[in-house]
């Protein structure tokens, strides 16, 4: 192999690549030998796990000393990294003099110091050293711990210190008995995880309808920048949350089913005004900045009405300033497609006079056909596209 004997030195692990990572911080559950003196904070001692052993210091939990006998999650802090697993067992040496004082069993790795102020440290070793007792639980205490974020398997498995083939049935098990949930790409997460995201999700949609009552739904985009988990996790749950029915799809995204705007009797009088003057306007309408003198209201009222029945498409923004009704823009549609269907080509001018109106509106719409696919722009003429 790629390894020679002066590579292989006392105390070296022979591991699947990426499972173990040296480390100078373990904690472990340690005990004291009957019968000494008591163990000061910060004493020097020598770690021995298996056939390898590290100097460092075993940093109690309290400032006390601990008692001869007593038992408690400790953290060794070493000179140099070593390589252990959870329920690993040690043994502990003073260094002066050159004693053991007491041993135990490694809870896990570190990457951080103990600081004293972590008043749940001590728990949170109890519950990793419960969970890595056997491999199922080491698979769903990592599921749990990732958070939001979903894993492949082989990082479960890395994670857990289990085999991959061993990951792979495992996990099975777990998704059967509901303890956690598959996304797209054979990624996983833990139920709670899962039902605690589909309520961020919920929760977002309430946060944009209660600022936007008026709104028939949201683009996804829009969701996504209300919610702090995962975007593979968001996306799955918005595709179930329609299969079931909670979310509906509209023109412009989607919304809560239970949220569909609702107006008063003076505000749907209002929009009816709205589309009815925007159809008998033709191609003369209003800017959305003139609607509060035509219709003497103020914009804070009308804003919102006008907004909705753009989503719902009873109106239409060709651009920025100018709305149009939508059987106006199937009129205007059908005479450009019956004049380019006799004359190939239609510059402006002579679409401004097809229409009988201004560049002010002309030009927008055959802007507007240009990006919806209609029309091709080549100079100042226009062309049926695909034509």
């Amino acid at each position: 192999g790629n390894v020679s004997d002066e590579d292989v030195g006392r105390g070296t692990a022979l591991a699947t690549p990426g499972y173990f990572v040296p480390s100078k911080l373990f904690s472990a559950h340690f005990e004291l030998l009957p019968g000494g003196e008591r163990l000061k904070p910060r004493t020097a001692i020598r770690l021995h796990v298996g056939t390898a052993d590290a100097p460092g210091h075993i940093v109690l939990p309290d400032l006390a000393p601990i008692a001869p006998g007593s038992h408690c999650y400790v953290q060794f802090q070493l000179d140099r990294p070593l390589v252990a697993a959870p329920h690993d067992f040690f043994v502990a040496r003073m260094l002066s003099p050159v004693k053991t004082i007491g041993g135990g069993s490694i809870v896990a790795g570190e990457s951080r110091k103990m600081r004293r102020s972590q008043k749940d440290w001590t728990e949170q070793c109890r519950e990793h050293e419960k969970a890595f007792a056997d491999p199922r639980s080491a698979l769903e205490y990592v599921l749990r711990n990732s958070g939001d974020r979903p894993l492949v398997l082989s990082e479960l498995a890395r994670r857990a210190l289990i085999s991959q083939d061993a990951g792979a049935e495992l996990v099975a098990s777990i998704v059967a008995d509901g303890a956690a949930a598959e996304l797209p790409g054979r990624r996983y997460v833990h139920s709670l995880c899962f039902s605690e995201a589909r309520e961020q999700v919920r929760a977002a949609f309430r946060r944009l309808h209660d600022a936007s009552p008026m709104s028939i739904g949201f683009e996804k985009r829009e969701v996504l920048q209300e919610l702090r988990i995962d975007r593979l996790l968001s996306d799955h749950m918005m595709t179930l949350m329609l299969a079931d029915g909670e979310l509906i799809e509209c023109r412009v995204g989607m919304s809560l089913a239970d949220r569909a705007p609702s107006l008063s009797a003076g505000k749907q009088a209002m929009a009816t005004r709205l589309v009815d003057m925007y159809l008998s306007k033709c191609f003369s309408t209003p800017r959305r900045d003139e609607l509060p003198e035509i219709l003497g209201a103020p914009a804070s009222v009308i804003d919102p009405i006008l907004d909705m029945l753009l989503q719902k498409g009873e109106l239409v923004a060709v651009s920025d300033k100018v709305i149009l009704h939508p059987v106006r823009i199937a009129e205007a549609q059908q005479k450009l497609i019956e004049y380019l269907q006799k004359h190939s080509t239609i510059d402006a001018g002579s679409f401004k006079q097809l229409l009988d109106t201004t560049r002010k509106y002309s030009i927008p719409l055959l802007e507007y056909w240009d990006r919806t696919g209609l029309t091709r722009r080549t100079g100042d003429e226009r062309t049926l596209k695909g034509k």
